[in-house]
């Protein structure tokens, strides 16, 4: 971003003031208000923007329209994840999974959220039940991996957003009357080789987990090589639900896959892979632990959604 420098010729963000008659700092969005090629930081402006509105006058509101407009996909209710005719990309995909850093999807629907509690208009609530009706089958399918926008289903659902008529105007159905194309679960299955463990202090616990994958597809390895996209999800071990256990995996190689049309080289696993899984204790035991396996299964022709799984093996303290 440019703005007018201090001087001596410096640059930087414009700034209307250091600070507010209160003394809290402020940053002026009239240089920030400008066409930005991706939603994320569209959805970062809509929040900065609720937040500065929620203390100061709440009549300029247009960056969540902005943002809307620019990413917003007016049939089906999502968000894209970049702009209209962007001649650098083959497909304009709407990405909704959170991983470490939470979707520019779930974001954007907990801050329309946020702004129909500032403001009381009605907009922004139908906008993200709107929203949240086109991620309810994400959320359906793997609500650990869509966990920002179970969060904001749960906002909306307290808040009375009008959910009904969203699900209604989307044509939702039953999941189990939807002809749906095969999920995660039904074309990679994991095993664990134990349903119980005990962890000690000092003394690092072990158990070993079988991927099955469909002929027709694989998943991107643990280290999928320098020419994966940033968008794939690569296999990764994790713990939910408790706290005082570290996690480690000694992942497989993977094998080298060149996907058909692409000028790249990934590794993937396919068929069967098996590997280790080591618990240790990093504190006490809270909670209830779960050791959790999230992959994304793609095939020659497409890539299924991220999906985490918890793994059925019970952590007892020992």
């Amino acid at each position: 971003q440019r703005g007018r420098g201090a001087e001596g010729g410096g640059r930087g963000p414009k700034r209307s003031a250091d600070r507010d008659p209160d003394g809290r700092p402020r940053l002026d969005l009239q240089t920030a208000r400008r066409v930005i090629g991706v939603v994320d930081d569209n959805v970062v402006l809509a929040v900065v923007q609720a937040l500065e509105e929620a203390v100061d006058d709440i009549s300029r509101l247009h960056p969540a329209d902005r943002a809307d407009a620019l990413f917003g996909d007016p049939e089906t209710g999502g968000f894209y994840d970049t702009l209209e005719g962007q001649s650098d990309l083959f497909v304009r995909a709407q990405s909704v999974y959170d991983g470490a850093i939470p979707s520019a999807t779930s974001t954007f629907l907990n801050a329309l959220i946020d702004l129909f509690e500032i403001t009381g208009e009605d907009r922004f609530a139908e906008r993200a039940a709107r929203g949240l009706a086109r991620t309810s089958s994400h959320i359906h399918r793997s609500p650990v991996g869509h966990i920002n926008s179970v969060r904001a289903l749960y906002r909306g659902l307290a808040r009375d957003l009008p959910l009904a008529e969203a699900f209604a105007s989307a044509g939702a159905v039953e999941p189990d009357q939807k002809d749906a194309q095969p999920g995660q679960q039904s074309v990679v299955e994991v095993f664990a080789d134990t349903e119980r463990l005990t962890l000690n202090k000092d003394e690092p616990a072990t158990f070993r987990v079988r991927f099955v994958i469909d002929p027709k597809y694989h998943i991107l390895a643990a280290d999928p090589g320098p020419g994966a996209m940033e968008s794939l999800i690569p296999l990764r071990v994790g713990l939910t639900g408790g706290s005082g256990v570290s996690v480690f995996a000694d992942y497989p190689e993977g094998s080298p896959y060149a996907p058909t049309g692409l000028d790249m080289q990934l590794l993937v696993y396919s068929g069967e892979t098996e590997f280790d899984i080591v618990l240790e204790r990093s504190g006490e035991i809270s909670g209830r632990p779960i050791v959790t396996v999230t992959y994304q299964a793609c095939s020659d022709t497409e890539c299924l959604e991220p999906v985490t799984v918890e793994l059925d093996v019970a952590i007892d303290p020992g």
